[in-house]
């Protein structure tokens, strides 16, 4: 991390909507001076994908990779309207944490051009991969397992960084129209927490889920759309896709090899169907969501069942586009207090470095970040910079702009891991037990106040 902190981080720029710099004269130029029909300014766009599998050796988030059966990617593409720029990335990562996260945002921010507060960097949750965390890693005489392989963590992030820079060199890629679809999924996310009649836990259905009556039980409350925001070019080119749904998305967690599971299956089926256009995966707040209802097939299988699933809804929705109004980047952050929970920290097992390197860094993390990014008046994104975050927060959400179309990320900094909703506290669920949770059940009012102020002014208007 760098010479400054945490708190200089997310004071930079925060509660309010900023304006940035960076190569935005560049950008414009680069995109040869074509404007959209409407005349309107430019918006243009890079993408972005690296291949970040492990060599054979290295140490995955649950095990070792032993043998390469896939490839895991990095995605994204940085965004430019002349007066800002921002970045948005997904990575086949089960978590990126600690002040590793904050280095990335600086790094990448350098590299784009920009600020590391318009860098929005998530992980899709996928089990078979990577715990990019270095420092959970055990010093002299500490006895837990490594997380990360930090000369793995160095040269990712060193391609990373020189792969955003050269394509921020150009050439640009103007932006002519805007496109979205939002459809109904059935068959993939089901609540974890299966609670009676009277609203009370009784069981808990985890993501590789054996017993047939937890097939049966109800699917509980989720969000089942899956949405989509496509861009395309003066060509008339719909050359990038970013899809946003809100489950784990893992099938299994303890195979020696990476896998990018289920999303990684859907968007392999998704290129194949839409060649030239490159195709993101977010997880939105699936911390209390799984694939355990539907997940009855084992091993590679199961990943091929529910992932060509997915990628059927993924390839309707980008048979089903609905032009939107365009405009420029609008960028509104808010921090907010996380309420820790140190006696609830002090319990969880040594087994990872995590409860160790929190409490001893607990000041950094005392507050966090979210942030809404707007593409227009229509498409809006929602970042937030939590981990497990529970699926109510993303339909709170939902709920202040139910007119609007809002793709929602979560998987950022999962320093904190779960955050689960006040009512989860206490009935045994899995989200708020000692090995799981951080935070205190006031967590609630917290980040449910940052998201209706980030939304604001978009409930006006």
């Amino acid at each position: 991390m760098s010479n400054w902190s945490r708190r200089d981080f997310l004071r930079t720029g925060a509660l309010a909507a900023v304006t940035l710099s960076g190569g935005a004269v560049t950008a414009q130029e680069q995109a040869a001076g074509e404007q959209p029909t409407d005349g309107g300014a430019v918006l243009s766009c890079v993408t972005f994908k690296l291949d970040v599998t492990p060599e054979i050796g290295t140490t995955m988030a649950y095990s070792t990779h032993r043998e390469r059966k896939n490839s895991i990617y990095i995605r994204g593409a940085v965004f430019d309207d002349g007066e800002k720029r921002v970045v948005w990335a997904a990575c086949d990562y089960l978590f990126i944490c600690g002040e590793t996260y904050i280095a990335w945002r600086e790094k990448i921010a350098e590299a784009a051009g920009t600020q590391p507060l318009n860098v929005f960097l998530h992980s899709i949750h996928t089990h078979e991969s990577m715990w990019v965390a270095p420092e959970y890693n055990p010093g002299p005489g500490e006895d837990w397992r490594k997380v990360t392989d930090q000369e793995y963590c160095d040269k990712t992030i060193a391609e990373l960084t020189a792969l955003i820079a050269e394509k921020c060199a150009g050439p640009w890629r103007p932006i002519a129209k805007l496109y979205t679809a939002e459809q109904r999924v059935w068959g993939l996310g089901a609540c974890r927490r299966v609670l009676d009649e009277d609203g009370k836990l009784v069981d808990i259905r985890w993501s590789e889920c054996s017993n047939p009556k937890m097939h049966q039980l109800p699917v509980g409350v989720i969000d089942p759309l899956l949405r989509s925001v496509v861009f395309e070019d003066n060509a008339g080119e719909k050359f990038l896709a970013m899809h946003f749904y809100a489950t784990h998305p893992q099938t299994e967690s303890l195979r020696d090899s990476v896998s990018p599971d289920v999303p990684g299956y859907a968007l392999r089926m998704a290129e194949a169907q839409f060649p030239g256009m490159d195709q993101v995966y977010f997880n939105g707040c699936g911390g209390n969501v799984t694939l355990g209802k539907y997940n009855v097939i084992e091993d590679d299988e199961g990943i091929a069942f529910l992932g060509s699933r997915l990628g059927k809804y993924i390839i309707a929705n980008l048979g089903a586009l609905i032009e939107r109004e365009m405009g420029k980047i609008e960028v509104v952050h808010a921090t907010f207090d996380v309420p820790i929970n140190e006696e609830l920290i002090k319990e969880m097992p040594d087994n990872r470095g995590n409860r160790q390197y929190v409490l001893k860094t607990i000041d950094l993390w005392r507050q966090s970040e979210l942030s809404r990014v707007s593409f227009g008046p229509e498409v809006h994104l929602l970042s937030i910079d939590f981990s497990e975050v529970c699926i109510e927060y993303q339909l709170y959400a939902q709920s202040l702009i139910p007119t609007l179309f809002l793709g929602t990320a979560a998987y950022g900094n999962c320093t904190m891991q779960y955050i689960p909703i006040a009512e989860a506290y206490g009935d045994g669920s899995f989200e708020s037990s000692p090995g799981c949770c951080m935070v205190k059940p006031e967590i609630e009012q917290s980040l449910k106040k940052a998201i209706a102020e980030v939304l604001a002014d978009l409930t006006e208007r």
